[in-house]
C-alpha cells in the first residue's frame, strides 16, 4: 500500500508535468508570435520604402508638370495623361510589392 507522502509526491509530479507541458505550449506560441511580428515589420518596412519612392516620383513629376505649365504651352490632355500614367505605375508598383511578400 502506498503511503500518503508517496501519493502526494506522485500527484505533485503529475501537476508539475502538466505545468511543464503548458509552459512549452506558451513558449511555442510566443515564438510563433515573435516570428509573425518580425514578418509584418519587414512587410511594413518594404511598403514604407516603396511609398517613399513613389512619393518622391510623384513630387518630381509634379515639379515637371508645373514647369511645363509655366514655361511651355502644353495641352491639358497631355498633363492629364501624364498624371494618369504616374498613378498607374505607382499602383502597379505597390500591388507588386504587396503580392511579393
Amino acid at each position: 500500500m502506498e503511503s500518503r507522502s508517496q501519493q502526494y509526491y506522485r500527484d505533485h509530479e503529475e501537476e508539475l508535468n502538466e505545468l511543464s507541458n503548458k509552459i512549452a505550449i506558451l513558449k511555442d506560441l510566443s515564438s510563433d508570435l515573435g516570428t509573425t511580428v518580425q514578418d509584418q515589420d519587414d512587410l511594413l518596412g518594404s511598403v514604407g520604402d516603396s511609398m517613399s519612392t513613389t512619393s518622391a516620383a510623384i513630387h518630381k513629376t509634379a515639379e515637371k508638370v508645373s514647369y511645363m505649365i509655366h514655361h511651355k504651352k502644353v495641352s491639358l490632355i497631355y498633363i492629364v495623361l501624364l498624371v494618369l500614367v504616374v498613378f498607374l505605375i505607382a499602383y502597379m508598383l505597390i500591388s507588386y510589392l504587396l503580392r511579393s511578400h
